[in-house]
């Protein structure tokens, strides 16, 4: 599991659970370097079914930023969400 940590945590929080062609491909250390330059704290890591599971905690535009560049991912990869949960860190 690699962590993503960013000093200021948020308002959001959404985990996904990554299939496709997304184990050996850099798709880890592609969503590790996207969410550290766009100031977005979680964590990112491969699972034994072959999927990624991703929890992006952030404000509400940039963690909809970082999906959108999630569904693109480090060519060849293939994206496809088949489970995603949200929440509101405020309430």
């Amino acid at each position: 599991m690699l962590l993503i940590t960013i000093d200021a945590m948020e308002t959001v929080r959404k985990q996904l659970k990554i299939s496709g062609r997304v184990q050996g491909v850099g798709y880890r250390y592609f969503t590790q370097q996207n969410a550290r330059s766009m100031n977005i704290n979680g964590w990112v890591q491969n699972m034994p079914d072959g999927t990624v599971e991703v929890l992006l905690i952030g404000s509400s535009e940039k963690v909809q930023q970082m999906i959108q560049k999630l569904w693109e991912g480090p060519l060849p990869s293939a994206f496809c969400v088949l489970r995603s949960a949200y929440s509101n860190l405020n309430t």
